[in-house]
């Protein structure tokens, strides 16, 4: 699997990766304490796309993509 740039995220359902725009990127943080970037989708809207991120880049992406907000997982319909 290549090295995916900043705001390239893979969509497992197309298998295709995906650019998303800046404003559309945001930071969660899971109940385990790892953070993440999360994305939706452009084909699927109601795809959210994950990325892991280490503690050593937070401040970095926080000063781009806003504060870490606590992850809530919508629920299915």
């Amino acid at each position: 699997m290549p090295k995916l740039k900043e705001r390239q995220f893979y969509n497992i359902v197309t298998g295709k990766y995906e650019t998303i725009k800046e404003e559309l990127i945001r930071i969660v943080k899971f109940k385990n304490g790892s953070y993440s970037l999360i994305a939706t989708s452009k084909k699927i809207e109601t795809l959210k796309m994950f990325k892991l991120i280490s503690e050593s880049k937070l401040e970095k992406m926080e000063k781009k993509y806003g504060k870490a907000k606590k992850y809530i997982k919508s629920k299915s319909k």
